[in-house]
């Protein structure tokens, strides 16, 4: 939670798409805490939710190519 914290912030018109906030959330975790496991995407998925409770999730692309996007979700500056 500290890493959602520390580097993203609820805001309105804002989208991001949720892969690339958990790449850098392995990245962090291997960079941060070494040897400990980070949890799965659908796992990772659903904190998202919980520390940002505005937060939308939408599905885009074709059936093939879709991926997930985060509404109402920015990094900090």
């Amino acid at each position: 939670m500290d890493f959602l914290h520390e580097n993203y912030e609820a805001a309105d018109g804002a989208s991001m798409p949720r892969s690339v906030i958990y790449h850098q959330y392995l990245h962090y975790c291997r960079r941060q805490l070494g040897n400990i496991v980070p949890m799965n995407p659908a796992s990772f998925g659903k904190l998202l939710r919980l520390v940002f409770t505005g937060i939308k999730t939408r599905r885009l692309g074709t059936r093939l190519l879709q991926h997930y996007a985060c509404d109402c979700c920015s990094t900090v500056v």
